[in-house]
């Protein structure tokens, strides 16, 4: 489905921060995105905080890098599309 395709495309772009490495932090961060037709990022934001401001920043910064997304195929969306992802940061 295209939304698979936004998440798997999105997770290639999640990195796990170094701060976080260092002192252990583990956590999930809730966004909603929003993409136009051409597949530019048209928003994002927070729905649900990991409860750590430095993977909810990754998180946005991953939706950010991720642009542009792929193009949703017709009938799917109007002028924007917009998803829901959860990105999920752990410690290796």
């Amino acid at each position: 489905s295209y939304a698979r395709r936004l998440v798997v495309h999105l997770q290639r772009f999640k990195r796990y921060p170094a701060g976080a490495a260092r002192r252990r932090i583990s956590g999930a961060t809730k966004l909603a995105i929003t993409s136009d037709r051409g597949g530019r990022l048209a928003g994002a934001r927070v729905t649900a905080s990991s409860g750590h401001a430095i993977l909810d920043q990754e998180a946005l910064a991953a939706a950010q890098r991720a642009a542009p997304y792929p193009r949703p195929p017709d009938g799917v969306g109007g002028a924007t599309v917009a998803i829901a992802v959860t990105l999920r940061f752990a410690p290796r």
